[in-house]
């Protein structure tokens, strides 16, 4: 049976990013610009992938539940409250 690759490894979008960071990094320095975009990139892929299948396999979200969310991103992200 072939292997059919799942989850994180099927996302186009991280391996497009985690490609370009293993390329960038053979020749460049640790504190690259170009690298550091990269890297950032590639964890907003992952990060994306990772709640794209946690929201996906959950039962329907309650709005307050929701709203907690979007509470939490803004929050981490420094943004001020909504409320």
């Amino acid at each position: 049976m072939p292997y059919v690759a799942t989850g994180l490894l099927a996302d186009a979008e991280y391996r497009h990013y985690r490609a370009r960071v293993a390329a960038l990094s053979r020749d460049r320095k640790p504190n690259d610009p170009e690298l550091l975009a990269a890297r950032r990139a590639m964890a907003l892929a992952f990060v994306e992938e990772r709640v794209r299948t946690a929201v996906k396999s959950a039962p329907p979200l309650p709005q307050a539940v929701r709203e907690r969310l979007v509470e939490l991103i803004r929050s981490v992200n420094g943004e001020a409250s909504a409320a």
